[in-house]
């Protein structure tokens, strides 16, 4: 089970690679203020591993500060950097958040605190995802599903808490959301077709 979460880590990790390599093109605009809050939190999430010595977590976390660091950093040249009312809220409210992580004592409440940041985080994205889907890239967040997918299975297998499986489950739903959003014009288009035509376009797409 181990390696199973190893590989959906290497996995979810390799998903932000055509995200990286859109935003350099010019492809994907990022909004900036969700990866600037993801990279913070995982920066401090990262940090907490290595003083209680998860050196297993801390190595993940740390994927993760490179993967949304770059992004972030690619973003403020190329990526949507305009804040609106809802992107100032949101900001406050997981800047907030964070600091109620960081003063909590208790590692479980700790977990969903941190969830809540990052699900709080995640709102502008899916707003300009829903407003500008040719600005993101459905790839990336197919196969960060896949990853927090086998990240799931894993722990579920290992007999894992609420606790453990509160992460997965959130990037499962919300990555999967937002893949799902972004193609939303491929498959509307085909759910208006009529059952033989959608019958006769899977066979010819093999």
């Amino acid at each position: 089970m181990e390696l199973l979460i190893v590989i959906g880590a290497v996995v979810s990790a390799a998903s932000a690679l055509p995200y990286i390599k859109g935003v350099q093109n010019g492809t994907v605009r990022p909004k900036v203020v969700s990866w600037f809050t993801w990279c913070l939190l995982a920066t401090l999430l990262t940090g907490a591993a290595l003083t209680t010595g998860q050196v297993m977590s801390a190595v993940m976390s740390g994927v993760t500060v490179l993967t949304t660091g770059t992004v972030f950093v690619l973003g403020l040249r190329k990526g949507n950097r305009a804040l609106d009312k809802l992107d100032i809220a949101t900001l406050v409210g997981a800047l907030a958040g964070m600091v109620v992580w960081l003063l909590l004592d208790n590692p479980t409440l700790a977990i969903f605190v941190a969830l809540g940041v990052d699900i709080i985080a995640f709102i502008p994205t899916l707003v300009h995802g829903w407003t500008n889907p040719e600005e993101e890239s459905a790839v990336s967040y197919g196969v960060a599903t896949a990853g927090a997918g086998l990240g799931l299975i894993a722990a579920s297998g290992a007999g894992a808490t609420l606790a453990g499986v509160a992460y997965p489950v959130y990037a499962v739903v919300f990555n999967g959301a937002m893949a799902v959003l972004l193609t939303r014009s491929v498959w509307v288009s085909w759910l208006l077709l009529p059952i033989g035509q959608r019958s006769r376009g899977a066979e010819s797409s093999y």
